[in-house]
């Protein structure tokens, strides 16, 4: 299913670059992971190959948002995955050196229509993230307190860190960093 939506995603994009306008401005969004060195799943090979065909557009801008938390179905979330095994008592594997960036969806909001009002922010690759990244172990810690239940994992030594650097965005938006205090996880959650 996946490789069919990508696809289908290439296709869209591909027909908009050879018939578009180049007077518009080309938005999309994209993910902070393709900056970890070590993923390489079909879902980050694609949107780095997207990133690169829309870099050849005239007028673009390519937001690059981390893990959003909102309300969401999609099973293949991070934060959905840890929630359904929690609640359906489900074993998994842990990494325990896996460290990702949590974004509230308001903030991803906020931050994203402010780059795009920002009309000097033309044919650029934008970071929007939160300044912290958390580490797995902590995310799952916090939704079992949440949860009230224990997870069943074990855990594993694997996993990265990579930086996310959002420095563009940080001298941009008044009061950026305002929002990211130590209990930030803990309220997205």
């Amino acid at each position: 299913k996946d490789n069919n939506e990508f696809e289908r995603e290439r296709r869209l994009l591909k027909s908009h670059l050879l018939k578009g306008s180049s007077q518009f401005q080309l938005i999309y969004f994209s993910t902070t992971s393709v900056l970890d060195h070590n993923a390489h799943t079909p879902y980050i090979e694609h949107k780095r190959h997207m990133e690169e065909m829309i870099s050849q557009y005239p007028h673009y801008l390519i937001l690059r948002l981390p893990i959003l938390a909102s309300f969401s179905k999609n099973p293949h979330t991070l934060l959905n995955f840890i929630k359904n095994h929690i609640e359906e008592e489900k074993h998994f594997n842990l990494w325990i050196h896996a460290h990702r960036n949590i974004l509230d969806i308001e903030d991803a909001i906020h931050f994203s229509n402010h780059c795009i009002k920002d009309a000097s922010l033309k044919n650029q690759i934008i970071n929007i993230a939160n300044p912290v990244n958390v580490s797995v172990v902590e995310i799952l810690k916090k939704m079992e307190v949440l949860m009230h239940k224990t997870a069943n994992y074990t855990q594993h030594p694997y996993g990265s860190n990579y930086d996310v650097d959002i420095q563009l965005i940080q001298s941009r938006i008044p009061n950026f960093n305002a929002s990211f205090d130590h209990a930030y996880l803990d309220k997205t959650l």
